[in-house]
């Protein structure tokens, strides 16, 4: 995936003095790699690398016909010695993948160990519908959970045990590579994030009891927490820009300072 301001790979173009500068060939061990970021090193340590490292990017470019070679100070470069065999590359293998995107929900589990978990599961839960059980491991929400089986056509009233093995392959596949298609914005070039479609709030009645909200309903709020969607509107009639904390009024949320977060925002989270 790439994002990029302005000219598309037009900061690829220019890189490495229009040669491109790819990966460093003489850090393919992880952990050593790490080292060389001053800034965030302890987050990179974890799975980032160990999905694709630099040996994997190498390949990868191999693979798909362009020659690297690595100099004495550990650059990597294309033979070619220009960044243009680079952008050609990645537009090529965007052309050819349709504009689609690939997401993967589990990063820090192997598919393997996916297929693993989804049979074990099966076993466990024979008898309880799909819909209303799934392994914690995913860390999913139930409404993205139940947007996978509606991507495999299965009912979510389906009990486990009527569940074939290649659907549950398929659906370990899906939560390593969710294919979406990418078809640019929407009338009015708006932008928003409601995670592969599945919008992120969840409709609680704010008389509901505590004991009765369910642990995918208190992840759900988790994730609001950490990643709340906003609708950005533009300015009002006006032009006059001002913040609300979502639509609250600030004003309203000061008295509740003493609870971390006023009462009218967490209302807001809630869908009052």
């Amino acid at each position: 995936m790439v994002i990029e301001k302005g000219k598309l790979l037009s900061k690829v173009k220019i890189s490495g003095g229009g040669r491109c500068n790819v990966t460093n060939g003489h850090f393919v061990d992880s952990m050593r790699l790490t080292e060389n970021y001053p800034r965030g090193n302890k987050e990179l340590r974890g799975s980032f690398f160990n999905i694709h490292g630099p040996q994997d990017t190498m390949c990868w470019f191999s693979d798909h016909g362009v020659q690297l070679k690595t100099e004495e100070d550990g650059r990597v470069f294309p033979v070619s010695n220009t960044s243009a065999s680079i952008v050609d590359c990645l537009l090529s293998e965007a052309n050819r993948s349709g504009g689609m995107l690939f997401v993967d929900f589990t990063p820090d589990i192997r598919i393997d160990d996916l297929k693993h978990i989804l049979f074990r599961h099966k076993a466990q839960f024979a008898k309880h519908k799909a819909s209303n059980s799934f392994p914690s491991q995913f860390g999913l929400v139930k409404r993205f959970w139940r947007y996978l089986l509606e991507r495999e056509d299965l009912d979510g009233d389906i009990l486990w045990a009527s569940i074939s093995d290649n659907h549950l392959n398929s659906l370990a596949l899906l939560l390593k590579q969710c294919p979406f298609k990418v078809a640019g914005k929407g009338q009015f070039k708006d932008e928003f994030v409601t995670a592969g479609g599945v919008p992120l709030l969840e409709d609680l009645d704010g008389d509901i009891l505590w004991a009765s909200i369910s642990d995918n309903h208190l992840n759900s709020l988790a994730l609001l927490l950490k990643q709340c969607p906003f609708k950005v509107a533009g300015k009002g009639q006006f032009k006059d820009e001002f913040v609300t904390a979502g639509g609250v009024p600030l004003l309203e949320v000061h008295i509740f300072l003493n609870v971390s977060i006023g009462k009218s925002f967490f209302t807001v989270l809630c869908g009052i």
